[in-house]
């Protein structure tokens, strides 16, 4: 580009014109390319009308349990650790275990614990817990938007200290803002319990009084959020 600062109208020209003849080419072969995908998506259609109906339907929801799997690793395990600075750093592992988990409980998934079973692909690889712990921060960074490497507020977490790092403090922080929402409302301590002290006596002898206090403090947790 000739208006970059710098840079001489000689410099420029050749890389104008490849970009030119680039562009020119591209706008030329895309009738072409778009053809291409059509007999592309007719051939795979075609060909997938040769498979047995009961193999295609048993590979669809097989497909649909394994996106289930990573659905749920991703919204319901990685997602809060994410949200506190934290990364699980062996995504392939926990999918294996949420797979393994579904199709215990899943009639579809006929035969798919048996091959999760098997050895990973991964493992093939010189370093597998490094192509794992790297494949973790790019979820990371692709779903959440993280920094592209590791620091004091941007940390790895596996899944033994999981529960610790994560579950335990989200609970207490869920906790802690529902005891805040509950002053707010003027609810008094649980009768029997050290005023000082928050407790789950608190809150059920709050949700066990008249009327219907169950709803103003979903109101306040939600206004509290």
């Amino acid at each position: 580009d000739a208006a970059v600062p710098g840079r001489s109208p000689l410099r420029s020209a050749p890389a104008a014109f490849t970009g030119w003849v680039a562009r020119l080419l591209l706008r030329a072969c895309r009738e072409h390319a778009a053809e291409m995908e059509r007999c592309v998506a007719v051939t795979a259609s075609m060909r997938a009308q040769d498979v047995d109906y009961a193999l295609r339907i048993a590979a669809q929801e097989q497909v649909g349990l394994a996106y289930a799997g990573w659905d749920r690793l991703l919204t319901r395990v990685a997602l809060p650790a994410w949200r506190m600075g934290r990364w699980p750093s062996r995504l392939d592992a926990g999918v294996v275990s949420a797979l393994t988990e579904l199709s215990r409980r899943d009639r579809l998934a006929d035969g798919f614990t048996s091959r999760l079973g098997e050895r990973p692909a991964c493992d093939l690889l010189e370093e597998p817990g490094v192509a794992d712990e790297a494949t973790s921060l790019l979820a990371a960074r692709l779903f959440h938007g993280g920094p592209a490497e590791s620091g004091p507020d941007w940390a790895p977490v596996d899944w033994q200290r999981y529960p610790e790092e994560v579950v335990d403090r989200k609970w207490r922080t869920e906790a802690a803002r529902l005891h805040r929402v509950l002053d707010a409302m003027g609810v008094p301590p649980a009768s029997a319990a050290d005023p000082a002290v928050p407790t789950l006596a608190r809150v059920m002898e709050h949700l066990a009084g008249p009327g219907e206090p169950g709803e103003a403090l979903a109101a306040g947790i939600g206004a509290a959020v």
